[in-house]
C-alpha cells in the first residue's frame, strides 16, 4: 500500500493504520470464506526539502510514559516503511532499480517543487533530468504508458507557479525529443484554452445572471438572498431555460419550477 506525502504531520501512522485496517476489511466483504488475513505492507514516499519528523509506528503516537508498561502490549503497533527522498542526491535516485517511468515521477516530486518558483531553477530542473522525461515520453504511446506520462506532465504544468509564456518558452527551448515537446507544450496549450474558454463562459454566465435578477425585479419585486444566490452560482444553460420561462411565468415560483 503506497502513500505518497510532500510533509509530515503528528498523526501519519494513524491515517497509515487507518488505510491498512480499510485493506483488511475489504478483503474479508470480497473473501469472506479466507480464514486468514492478506499481508499489507504500508509504505511513505515521502518527497519534500524537509526531513521526515513524525512516528513511523503507531505505538508511538501514545503517551508511552504515563501509561502502564503492562498495557503497553495492547496498543496498536503498526509500523511502517519510509521511503524519505529528503537529502537524497540525484545521483543516487538514479542508482535505484525502478522503471523509466518510477524514475520519471519520483525525480519530479522530489526536485521539482523548490525550482518551481524560479526560472533559472526550473530550466535547471528541465536540464538534470531530461533524459528522463525523454525515455519516458518513448513509452508514453503505450497503453501502460500514456496515463503515466500524462499524469507526469499534468503535474510538471500544475506545480509550476511560473507563468504560462515562461514555461512554454524553456518547454521550446530545453527539450528535444519531439515526442516529449509535442505532448508537453500540446498540454500546455490545451490547458490554457481550457482556461481562457472557462473564463469566457464564466464572464458570460455572471452577465446572464444578473440580467436575469434585474428581470426578476422589474416583474416580481427585489428577489431575496436565496433566490440571488441560486441564480449567481446557476450554469449557463439553467439561466437560458430561466430567462426563457420568466417572459410568460405568472410567479417567481413558475420561472425555477422543475
Amino acid at each position: 500500500m503506497l502513500e505518497h506525502k510532500s510533509k509530515s504531520t503528528r498523526f501519519d501512522a494513524l491515517q497509515m493504520l487507518e488505510q491498512v485496517t480499510a485493506v483488511l476489511r475489504t478483503h474479508r466483504r470480497e473473501h469472506p470464506r479466507d480464514r486468514f488475513l492478506p499481508p499489507v505492507l504500508p509504505v511513505v514516499v515521502h518527497a519534500d526539502h524537509r526531513p521526515w519528523r513524525s512516528p513511523l509506528q503507531a505505538r508511538n503516537l501514545f503517551d508511552l510514559e504515563h501509561i502502564p508498561r503492562d498495557l503497553h502490549r495492547y496498543l496498536p503497533s503498526l509500523e511502517f516503511v519510509l521511503d524519505d527522498l529528503h537529502g537524497a542526491p540525484p545521483e543516487r535516485l538514479r542508482q535505484r532499480a525502478l522503471t523509466v517511468f518510477g524514475l520519471c515521477t519520483l525525480s519530479t516530486l522530489q526536485y521539482l517543487p523548490p525550482a518551481a518558483r524560479d526560472e533559472q531553477r526550473f530550466a535547471a530542473w528541465l536540464d538534470a533530468w531530461c533524459d528522463v522525461q525523454e525515455a519516458a515520453a518513448r513509452h508514453a504511446d503505450t497503453i501502460a504508458g500514456r496515463d503515466l506520462y500524462d499524469a507526469v506532465v499534468d503535474y510538471v504544468l500544475l506545480t509550476s507557479e511560473l507563468p504560462r509564456p515562461v514555461v512554454h518558452r524553456l518547454l521550446n527551448l530545453r527539450l528535444t525529443d519531439s515526442v516529449m515537446k509535442k505532448k508537453f507544450v500540446s498540454t500546455l496549450t490545451q490547458t490554457r484554452n481550457e482556461g481562457r474558454a472557462e473564463g469566457k463562459a464564466e464572464g458570460k454566465a455572471e452577465g446572464k445572471a444578473e440580467t436575469l435578477l434585474r428581470q426578476i425585479s422589474r416583474r416580481f419585486g427585489t428577489p431575496d438572498e436565496h433566490v440571488a444566490e441560486r441564480v449567481r452560482s446557476a450554469p449557463l444553460a439553467e439561466l437560458d431555460r430561466w430567462t426563457d420561462r420568466i417572459l410568460d411565468a405568472k410567479t417567481l415560483a413558475d420561472v425555477f419550477a422543475d
